[in-house]
């Protein structure tokens, strides 16, 4: 699920390794699957070696502390066991940004129902739909997430536009308000984007019946 690995945490962590000598918690790995239409007789451990499930950042900063080795821990998991796992760690120590839990869900959903997706998440049915329809924001939108111009509750009212170019749009009136970074001017992002870009009934032009 993890996207970002910042780099002073990377660094801290690094510092910490040399401090001890080497890493202390074991990664977790798996062999990695072996490309299926490739050659029987090219399918060799030296080719598809590991994969890590756990301890990314270890690895990254183990790197950097000047480490050959590192302890390992081998598991057998299939694909949704490692992503399911993956969350339910991340989501623990509330370290992984809300647009990569989104798309973590996103990928959980062709395997799990809503309410198995709330069980692993410990979060509401609103929450879930509502991180499942961020994960399917226009890619300007999530860019702007990624870079911390857009937080949870804006992106979220963006992403209910059902059309990515009007996605787009909206993002530029959210934007414009950036600048007051205050109740007042986020109050105003929110109302500017519902009035633009969601239809009250009440103002229709058209019989409602």
């Amino acid at each position: 699920p993890r996207t970002r690995y910042p780099d002073d945490y990377i660094q801290e962590l690094a510092d910490s390794i040399k401090a001890n000598g080497d890493i202390l918690q074991d990664l977790m790995i798996r062999k990695r699957m072996s490309n299926p239409l490739r050659p029987l007789s090219s399918w060799t451990l030296e080719e598809d070696g590991y994969e890590v499930i756990f301890g990314h950042c270890r690895k990254r900063a183990g790197m950097r502390a000047g480490l050959d080795t590192a302890p390992a821990k081998e598991v057998t998991m299939s694909d949704d066991q490692v992503r399911l796992a993956q969350l339910a760690e991340n989501l623990n120590r509330k370290d992984l940004t809300f647009l990569e839990e989104a798309e973590t869900l996103q990928r959980l959903r062709d395997t799990y129902s809503i309410d198995e997706l709330q069980s692993i998440s410990g979060k509401s049915r609103t929450y879930v739909y509502n991180q499942l329809k961020l994960a399917t924001a226009s890619e300007i939108v999530k860019i702007a997430c990624r870079s911390g111009k857009l937080n949870q509750e804006l992106a979220t009212l963006i992403a209910r536009i059902p059309v990515h170019k009007l996605q787009d749009q909206a993002l530029k009136v959210a934007l414009e308000h950036s600048s007051q970074n205050d109740n007042v001017g986020y109050r105003k992002t929110k109302r500017d984007l519902l009035d633009k870009y969601s239809l009250y009934l009440k103002d229709a032009l058209w019989a409602l019946d």
